[in-house]
């Protein structure tokens, strides 16, 4: 019987410590099992997490493109804008040299018809006075005309 129970105990103390050395295994595996786990789901979140920059980059693109447009589209219609400015500018500037210019030549054929009347009226009242008509004054050039308002 001591030998039985030598036998017994060799057993128990080997299937002892084949199970506690498979414990260990297991323990020892199980947190690498779960930092596997972790590993894989924070790649799986980092290639979602690239995707998204990839979409969002694109979008990006995209827009930029359109604001391109857009500004560009702006840019012509800002030209367009000052081009038709620049013409009604010129328009009514022209408009007030050509008014300017006509009201002076109304004022200059106004004040020369008035020369004349005042000459003949001079040589009328001397020629009631019984004197000697006086000598015409010389006619006065024209004035220029005025330059364009600006």
């Amino acid at each position: 019987m001591k030998a039985y129970a030598r036998v017994m105990v060799f057993v128990a103390v080997c299937l002892s410590g084949l199970f506690a050395c498979g414990c260990q295994e297991e323990q020892a595996s199980d947190p690498d099992i779960g930092n596997v786990r972790k590993h894989r789901l924070i790649a799986a979140e980092n290639r979602d997490l690239q995707g998204r920059i990839t979409d969002l980059e694109a979008e990006i693109e995209l827009l930029k493109a359109d604001h391109a447009q857009a500004l560009e589209v702006r840019q012509a219609e800002l030209d367009a804008c000052r081009a038709d400015r620049d013409q009604w500018k010129a328009r009514a500037e022209k408009g007030i040299a050509e008014e300017v210019n006509a009201v002076v030549a109304v004022i200059m054929a106004q004040n020369e018809q008035l020369r004349s009347e005042n000459q003949t009226l001079k040589t009328e009242l001397a020629a009631l006075k019984g004197e000697q008509p006086p000598a015409e004054e010389p006619n006065q050039p024209p004035l220029p005309p005025l330059p364009p308002l600006q």
